[in-house]
């Protein structure tokens, strides 16, 4: 199974008419069985912008050269690399499935949908949709499901490079702490730290990194864990009594 990735695509324009062209080159209509409840749903599809070419010859390839499913197998023995064609012109493996899709807006200024990837997130559907539309601001922000990797615009980064992952922890930890009249000084919370390995990192808003927080699964499993960390108490020195 691929890691999926998250992606959240906005596109703004105060010229209705640039939204109308480029949301011609976004969404398409699926029919079929293949995916529950998807039949007659308007989706996001790569191949709207940039269409298969089963004819391309540099995706010709001789079956034994290519390890994937074969796909238009023709009479000279050739078959449709689709797999390095799909990476090429897209920038993942497959195209958006109509269950994974979901178009949270759409008005004549603005157009957000959500949607997964395989591995990747599109980025070469990306800079070819930028290409395309210059004058329309264009955002895509995507994340994968191991809650490292990121991509704003295209471009590829390491989350726990731009955030501090130990202090998102430390601030739930006080925040759960807090509630239930505990402090932090009283515990070991590098050790607690190491050894938590439960909650979740998400963005309440993917646009906005501010919103980046930890989260902890079960605050009582979370609680009962901490006990063992709890620093103990120095014991006080008895006085020595004064010899007559």
């Amino acid at each position: 199974m691929p890691n999926w990735v998250n992606n959240d695509l906005r596109i703004t324009s105060e010229n209705p008419e640039r939204i109308k062209a480029i949301r011609a080159k976004l969404f398409t209509v699926y029919h079929g069985t293949d995916f529950v409840g998807c039949d007659g749903k308007e989706y996001l599809s790569y191949a709207v912008l940039v269409p298969v070419d089963l004819n391309d010859p540099k995706y010709r390839v001789k079956p034994e050269n290519a390890n994937i499913t074969a796909i238009d197998k023709r009479d000279d023995g050739t078959i449709f690399d689709w797999y390095h064609y799909h990476l090429d012109k897209w920038g993942c493996k497959w195209d958006v499935s109509p269950e994974e899709c979901q178009i949270t807006e759409d008005t004549e200024r603005n157009i957000c949908v959500s949607f997964t990837s395989p591995w990747d997130c599109p980025c070469e559907w990306y800079h070819k949709l930028c290409e395309e539309f210059p004058d329309v601001s264009i955002e895509l922000v995507a994340m994968d499901e191991a809650m490292d990797y990121y991509w704003e615009n295209g471009k590829l980064g390491r989350i726990s490079e731009q955030f501090d992952e130990n202090e998102a922890k430390r601030a739930e930890f006080k925040r759960v702490f807090d509630e239930h009249g505990l402090s932090l000084d009283d515990y070991n919370i590098e050790k607690i730290i190491e050894n938590y390995e439960d909650g979740y990192f998400e963005y309440l808003d993917m646009f906005d990194p501010d919103t980046w927080e930890f989260t902890i699964d079960d605050e009582e499993e979370f609680l009962d864990l901490c006990k063992q960390y709890k620093k103990k108490k120095p014991r006080k020195k008895k006085a020595k009594k004064q010899e007559a």
